[in-house]
C-alpha cells in the first residue's frame, strides 16, 4: 500500500482572486479587527438601557372615583389607541382645589412625578384653566 505525501500546508492562505502581499497582509490586520470592533459594539449596552426611571410621566384617562377628604383621584387610565394596557390607578393630587369641580366619568389629563409622588397640572379637557386677575 503506497502512501501518498500531502503538500505542506502554506502559511497566511490567499484569497482567490486577490493578488499581491499588501492586500494579503491588510486583510490579516483589518480583518480581525473589524470583527472586534463590531463584537464591541454589540457588547455595550444601549444608553439609558438600565437607567433610572423618568422622573415624571403624561396620565390621561377616565375618572372613577374623586376622594376630596383624602386629595386622591382614581382614574382609568387609557394606554395606545385607549385599548391596550387599560389600569385603574389612584393619584395624589398635588392641588385638592381642582378636584371640585371632577365627577365620575369626567375625562382628565395631568403629569405624575415619582419625586413627590403626586399629580401636578391636573386638565380635565371641558374645563378651561384658571384665569389670571389683570
Amino acid at each position: 500500500m503506497k502512501v501518498q505525501k500531502q503538500a505542506p500546508a502554506q502559511s497566511g492562505a490567499r484569497f482567490v482572486g486577490w493578488k499581491g502581499p499588501v492586500i494579503d497582509n491588510m486583510l490579516r490586520v483589518f480583518l480581525p479587527l473589524g470583527v472586534t470592533l463590531l463584537l464591541a459594539l454589540f457588547c455595550i449596552p444601549a444608553k439609558g438601557a438600565d437607567g433610572p426611571r423618568p422622573s415624571q410621566h403624561t396620565v390621561a384617562g377616565t375618572v372613577v372615583r374623586v376622594e376630596p377628604q383624602d386629595s386622591t383621584l382614581v382614574i382609568r387610565e387609557t394606554g395606545f389607541l385607549g385599548r391596550f394596557r387599560i389600569q385603574v390607578k389612584s393619584y395624589r393630587v398635588k392641588k385638592p382645589s381642582q378636584l371640585a369641580h371632577l365627577s365620575p366619568g369626567d375625562k382628565v389629563s395631568g403629569v405624575y412625578f415619582t419625586k413627590d409622588g403626586l399629580l401636578h397640572g391636573l386638565r380635565s379637557p371641558g374645563s378651561q384653566p384658571p384665569r389670571r386677575a389683570p
